[in-house]
């Protein structure tokens, strides 16, 4: 047996006679089929709710459907994933309670088997313009709302909104499992209360996102080198915002409010509240990241930066970043990892305002030399402490 040896990871045993020493705790025993339940004295079940559930599929799933509206369900129970849209317009899931569900709450759209930290992670089906809203999601195996929508490769928004939601008690079975997955392009999240988790509460994999107006509590608290609102690993990932949200009580040492990790450039951080943080900001070698108008309190750092290259990307990130970048902006046939020229183009109109020298930036097979802003570094503007 692998022991825990650091004090950020734990371990837990189950199934132990010598362990029950709580009310409710029971010991299964499969010795020569006897499936005995001990408890321990002064343990009962009575007048408790046992249940135990071998429902596997979701409770509801939207499929090529337009303006279908859930609401006011209380939703309990599930192997898999809650609530399933797949292919699905402007629907809407409100006032929905979902509880007890070991995948994601919601699931907007679906993603093929690789991990996120590979290039050729892909989400698919998303549809266009579905709301989660005025909803509670809790004790969840897996995390909140899954949201998959817009194509990144043409930059045609998603539109998806995330809003007015409880989100709390989620990632009880697996990590990287977030109250909110913001995978595409233009979805939204705003207006939550998400609290009391071990891990991140957003991960962004996309572009032009909003997360807005959110409280962020007691979160991070079993992990070491994470976020409370965490992207990394591609350059490309532009002008996604971070504005009115209150972040507090996060996490142990060695973990930061705001995560931009591994390249994770031009995201924009403004007019939050981080108090009772180690680290408000992490600027990991990215490009064009602004922070400004924050304000933090008791705070040990209110940003950092790291460069960890300077003519070539470190080694064991190198495949991943350089081929994201490819895939956006590398003039190609749009097959493997390059985009259509026409795409390509669409990107410099789109994104040329805000960074106007994107063009003259992007350098053939050369991710490592991209950058958005002279000098390609980021900036924290007008922190109050």
């Amino acid at each position: 047996m692998y022991a825990a040896t650091d004090k950020w990871t734990s371990c837990v045993a189950q199934n132990v006679l010598s362990e029950l020493d709580a009310e409710g705790e029971y010991y299964i025993d499969r010795h020569q089929g006897r499936n005995t339940l001990y408890y321990p004295p002064g343990g009962t079940v009575a007048g408790k709710e046992i249940s135990l559930t071998s429902f596997d599929a979701p409770f509801f799933q939207l499929e090529n459907v337009k303006g279908v509206t859930l609401k006011g369900l209380r939703l309990n129970g599930t192997t898999g994933t809650g609530v399933r849209l797949l292919d699905a317009e402007e629907c809407v899931l409100d006032g929905l309670e979902i509880l007890n569900v070991s995948m994601d709450a919601v699931a907007i759209g679906e993603a093929d088997d690789a991990i996120t930290a590979v290039a050729e992670y892909r989400t698919s089906r998303g549809g266009h313009r579905n709301k989660v809203i005025n909803s509670r999601l809790h004790d969840l195996g897996g995390g909140g709302v899954f949201a998959a929508g817009g194509d990144r490769d043409s930059l045609r928004r998603g539109d998806h909104v995330v809003a007015h939601n409880e989100i709390y008690d989620f990632s009880k079975l697996a990590t990287y499992t977030p109250a909110g997955y913001m995978y595409g392009v233009g979805n939204v999240f705003r207006h939550n209360h998400v609290h009391d988790a071990p891990h991140m509460a957003i991960q962004i994999m996309g572009n032009d996102m909003e997360i807005s107006h959110n409280r962020f509590e007691r979160l991070v608290t079993h992990a070491s080198d994470q976020g409370v609102i965490y992207s990394g690993r591609d350059y490309t990932y532009l002008n996604d915002v971070v504005a009115y949200n209150h972040f507090k009580d996060i996490g142990a040492a060695g973990n930061q409010a705001v995560y931009m990790d591994d390249g994770m450039s031009g995201m924009v951080v403004h007019h939050n509240v981080f108090e009772n943080v180690q680290h408000g900001l992490f600027f990991q070698s990215g490009h064009g990241n602004v922070a400004r108008d924050n304000v933090f309190k008791d705070v040990r750092y209110i940003g950092h930066d790291k460069i960890y290259h300077e003519n070539a990307l470190p080694v064991p990130n190198a495949k991943v970043v350089i081929e994201r970048f490819n895939d956006m902006l590398k003039v190609g046939d749009g097959t493997g990892f390059a985009n259509t020229r026409e795409n390509v183009e669409r990107w410099y109109r789109h994104y040329g305002r805000q960074y106007p020298n994107i063009r003259d930036n992007v350098k053939k097979d050369n991710a490592a030399a991209f950058a958005f802003d002279r000098p390609p570094g980021n900036s924290t503007r007008r922190p109050l402490r």
